[in-house]
């Protein structure tokens, strides 16, 4: 019986430690690698709330509402999608202050909207890729680990004089 535990904390380690994906970029690298408004626009669309102090723009996207990211094309999610390029006609509100939400993301841009910087909460865009092999893994795993169980136990044997 000791055997089985031991083989059973094994299996369930690897599984637990094991990803059937791999992260390529992270949050933070994604969000540096919007530079423009345009590279912004082309995966947000148009913001929600537009704040202008000084010489500086700033942006608000709400991504607590998941109604208005879904159908779209772009690669950043959140319960769903964000609005580029799904027909919304967005109008942003002009505001003094931007209003609170959990789940946000801000832009702010110089005069010649490049981004100065971004802030996020709630949200995780990191980009991850599928890693095929570590299913794999991890199902051959389970087999055998079934196997050995199986073995371990000696069904054939329960109930024997």
């Amino acid at each position: 019986m000791k055997t089985i535990t031991t083989i059973f904390a094994a299996f369930a380690g690897l599984v637990f430690f094991s990803s059937c994906s791999k992260q390529i970029y992270s949050h933070k690298e994604v969000m540096q690698s919007y530079h423009t408004k345009n590279d912004v626009i082309r995966q947000f669309g148009q913001p929600d709330e537009i704040m202008i102090v000084n010489d500086t723009t700033g942006w608000l996207y709400n991504c607590s509402d998941p109604s208005v990211f879904n159908d779209t094309k772009t690669k950043v999610k959140v319960n769903g999608v964000f609005n580029a390029g799904s027909g919304f006609n967005t109008i942003p509100v002009s505001v003094k202050q931007f209003s609170q939400y959990n789940k946000y993301v801000k832009f702010t841009f110089n005069h010649d909207g490049k981004v100065l910087n971004w802030d996020s909460s709630g949200l995780n865009f990191a980009e991850r890729k599928a890693n095929p092999l570590a299913t794999i893994g991890v199902v051959a795993m389970v087999v055998v680990a079934s196997a050995i169980v199986i073995v371990e136990m000696d069904p054939w044997k329960i109930g024997a004089p």
